[in-house]
């Protein structure tokens, strides 16, 4: 079964008992901080349902590399609707300030229909999630190339000038170097929080 469809069964499985509170630790995978919500924003100016995820994009590198001196993890938020238009910039934060836990009796009636639609629009949130962290990886690519290629060449010349600055230190920085490209080019992006939205007029 796939995260997103843990996702959608999730939103149906908390019914019962908490079906506004965060589902926690329940998607096996990804980590206790993990998190679903479903909330209700009454008097929006519009009706409709919106899923506004928060991923996190970040390379994965063993500690000592410090990767994140040059792509830190950051988050990443990004609100679809119920046609899987990206709507973030239209949605705010502040525009869901007034939400509030949403009604179980909804969600036992639009159990089955979510099983299907939450999927697709986390499909949707994540591309547009990937698009976002493309230029991070760029961004984060340039910086380490600048930084580590400064240091290369002065190795280079320092030990063209006669100092003592063995050859294999120069060959581990530019290992380095080959390694975080391959960290920072392949960063990911996982899902951090989920938040169901419905919006009411």
């Amino acid at each position: 079964m796939g995260f997103a469809h843990r996702i959608a069964r999730g939103f149906r499985s908390s019914i019962p008992q908490r079906p506004s509170a965060f589902i926690s630790g329940s998607l096996p995978g990804f980590g206790p901080s993990l998190y679903a919500s479903f909330v209700v924003v009454p008097q929006s100016g519009s009706e409709g349902l919106l899923l506004e995820v928060v991923f996190v994009a970040e390379p994965v590198a063993p500690p000592a590399w410090h990767a994140d001196r040059f792509f830190p993890p950051t988050p990443l938020r990004i609100v679809v609707d119920h046609h899987r238009q990206n709507r973030t910039e239209e949605v705010p934060r502040e525009a869901l300030a007034n939400a509030k836990p949403g009604p179980a009796q909804w969600l036992r009636e639009k159990a089955d229909p979510l099983r299907d639609l939450v999927p697709k629009l986390l499909g949707a949130a994540r591309f547009a999630a990937d698009k976002q962290a493309e230029w991070m990886r760029t961004r984060g690519m340039n910086s380490m190339r600048d930084t580590l290629d400064a240091e290369i060449n002065r190795l280079q010349q320092l030990r063209d000038l006669g100092h003592p600055v063995p050859e294999s230190e120069i060959a581990d920085a530019k290992q380095q170097r080959s390694d975080l490209a391959d960290a920072i080019r392949n960063a990911q992006i996982r899902v951090d929080s989920v938040r169901l939205i419905l919006c009411g007029k």
